[in-house]
């Protein structure tokens, strides 16, 4: 009598393990994959970041929200969008904080109006504020490593692990 009720109780919860782990929504649009052959990968670096959301703006006026995985400042997109991308901060937050304890949390909400960044062709796209060269270097290698934990076993890997090796 009691598996019977234990049963539901336990799929329930390993349904819910499963649903919470991590994993990458298989991009598309229009019904075809996007790859590395026909889209732009986003990963970057901004420092005290805490979140950040993106928009790609078409000039029909459609938007597509980019969502990301962040960490200490390093971001990746979620999943990659389709090129001629007119990429827009949607929102972002940062936080700073001193020996581990929050002491600023400010939200920016930039709305719809402008482009950031326009991307014409398939590639992966370092995104960093402040566009600093020397700096960018080191955040650039720090940030693919952090995108390769995402898209690790994906074909990103091969064109993310390229760029790393350039920058050693």
């Amino acid at each position: 009598m009691k598996l019977k009720t234990l049963m539901p109780a336990l799929f329930t919860l390993a349904l819910a393990l499963l649903s919470s782990c991590k994993t990458l929504d298989v991009a598309e649009k229009n019904g075809q994959p996007l790859t590395p052959q026909n889209s732009v990968l986003l990963y970057g670096y901004i420092k005290d970041l805490d979140e950040i959301d993106f928009i790609n703006q078409s000039p029909t006026f459609e938007y597509e929200h980019i969502e990301t995985f962040v960490d200490d400042g390093y971001f990746v997109a979620k999943k990659p969008v389709s090129t001629i991308a007119h990429i827009k901060i949607h929102n972002h937050q940062k936080e700073k904080s001193v020996l581990g304890r929050t002491y600023e949390r400010v939200n920016y909400f930039n709305g719809i109006n402008g482009i950031d960044r326009t991307i014409n062709e398939p590639r992966i796209y370092f995104f960093c504020v402040p566009q600093i060269v020397e700096q960018n270097k080191s955040k650039e290698k720090n940030a693919l490593e952090f995108a390769l934990k995402y898209y690790k076993k994906t074909e990103w890997a091969e064109l993310l692990n390229k760029r790393l090796g350039e920058l050693q």
